[in-house]
C-alpha cells in the first residue's frame, strides 16, 4: 500500500509495539488518521492563503458579504 510505505518514518517514532515484536508496528487506523491529520493542515493552509488575500485586498470580499453572496 502507497500510504504505509509513505508513512513509515511516522509510524516508526511511535510507541505502538512491544520491544522485539516482528509484527507491522502499526495498527490499521494509523494509516487513516496520519491521512486525515494532512488533509486537516492542507485545508488550514488554504484558509490561511484565502484570508491573506482577503486582508490585503477586502473589497472584492466585503461587497459579496453585503450583497448576500460569495
Amino acid at each position: 500500500m502507497v500510504r504505509r510505505a509513505r508513512h513509515r518514518h511516522l509510524r516508526a517514532a511511535l510507541p505502538v509495539r512491544a520491544p522485539g515484536d516482528a509484527a507491522d508496528p502499526a495498527p490499521p487506523v494509523l494509516d487513516a488518521v496520519i491521512d486525515d491529520f494532512a488533509r486537516y493542515h492542507v485545508a488550514m493552509a488554504v484558509i490561511a492563503v484565502a484570508d491573506t488575500t482577503t486582508a490585503a485586498a477586502p473589497g472584492p470580499a466585503l461587497s459579496a458579504f453585503l450583497d448576500g453572496g460569495w
